[in-house]
């Protein structure tokens, strides 16, 4: 069982998220995130072999006065590995950089995988994760089409444990 800390959009907004993920889906294998049962986030730090309970005590008094945060989104790319993940791209990322360092400043980073750790994690919200290489070059058609702008309110932090996905601490960030 492996452990993540996330910023969650638990409102109205993550629509707009999880539209895309409808879209993106049928180019997948078989639909990635909205099988997640867990709403549209950015994850700050993923563990194999630490537990949400170590990480609530590390992190428990970190986001008592983080207050919620509002990114505007406008295009979409992809990781190109195998198979390729594709991602909705924040425009401003200053706050989100913020909050992962805050993180990793308190939790061991040696148990951190490689790609969350501060100056390898690129900010990021996951579309999907199993696009089917038949699909590759439609994907890449539908990257480079315009989305336009839009904004997405994330006001929560949670850490989970997974697979499945179980919360073990909500903050819930308010106005």
């Amino acid at each position: 069982m492996g452990s993540a800390v996330s910023l969650v959009a638990r409102n109205k907004s993550a629509r707009a998220i999880t539209h895309l993920w409808q879209e993106v889906s049928g180019f997948e294998t078989s639909p990635s995130m909205p099988t997640l049962n867990y709403p549209p986030h950015f994850t700050f730090a993923m563990f194999e072999h630490v537990t949400g309970a170590q990480l609530k005590r590390q992190l428990n008094e970190v986001f008592k006065r983080t207050k919620p945060v509002r990114v505007t989104f406008d295009k979409i790319k992809f990781f190109d590995v195998e198979p390729m993940v594709v991602w909705a791209a924040p425009v401003q990322v200053p706050r989100l950089l913020a909050l992962h360092h805050e993180i990793h400043g308190q939790v061991d980073a040696a148990k951190c995988r490689a790609n969350y750790l501060p100056g390898k994690w690129h900010p990021h919200c996951t579309l999907a994760t199993q696009i089917d290489p038949a699909n590759r070059e439609a994907v890449l058609r539908y990257i480079n089409a315009e989305i336009g702008e839009f904004d997405v309110i994330f006001n929560s932090i949670e850490i989970i444990e997974f697979s499945p996905i179980e919360v073990i601490k909500q903050w819930r960030l308010d106005l």
